[in-house]
């Protein structure tokens, strides 16, 4: 059987990002490998690692490229690490992502009905990164950290009513936020 080349990627952010160099460091300088449960890198078949690290929105974003050397190989594997820094888009996209997602609760809310919980928790997941950023409005995100638990909140309780007061409340911190900020 011919051997190909498989290929895997590892993206990670912030103190994920740490980890994973942490973790490939060991795995080149020990002869036997490091325990991960959420990064996989099979030290013994490594055939090549580029490791790429740039700093996006204050936080280090880092590319890892493997290649093994396998006798069968579905092509390229993309693996993305999964956590509260993982997955972190970059401030503009975010910012986008939560305009979008802010504009459909607001219209759910309006129309009479509650967001889905996909919605709400992603909304409100998007809202906390947001926060990471900084210069971009930091006097105001404890108060609005506290806005969105408090919706959070409300939205977990089915209130309608309080959901649809702090949308508003939530509303005026962003337009006040991006006016100064």
């Amino acid at each position: 059987m011919k051997k190909m080349t498989l290929r895997k990627e590892i993206v990670a952010y912030g103190d994920d990002a740490r980890h994973v160099l942490r973790y490939v460091t060991e795995g080149m300088s020990s002869s036997e490998p490091p325990v991960s449960t959420d990064v996989l890198i099979d030290f013994v078949k490594l055939r090549k690692l580029k490791i790429s690290l740039k700093k996006q929105s204050g936080q280090i974003f880092l590319k890892c490229k493997v290649k093994y050397l396998a006798d069968d190989s579905d092509g390229a594997v993309r693996d993305v690490i999964i956590s509260q820094n993982r997955d972190t888009p970059g401030f503009k996209a975010l910012k986008k992502r939560m305009d979008k997602s802010f504009k459909m609760i607001g219209e759910r809310l309006e129309n009479g009905g509650l967001p889905s919980n996909i919605e709400a928790e992603l909304f409100c997941s998007n809202a906390q990164q947001m926060t990471t950023f900084a210069g971009h409005g930091d006097s105001m995100y404890p108060e609005f950290l506290q806005v969105i638990h408090e919706f959070q909140e409300a939205f977990h309780r089915s209130d309608l009513d309080e959901c649809l007061s702090l949308y508003a409340r939530i509303s005026a911190i962003k337009k006040s936020c991006h006016h100064n900020g």
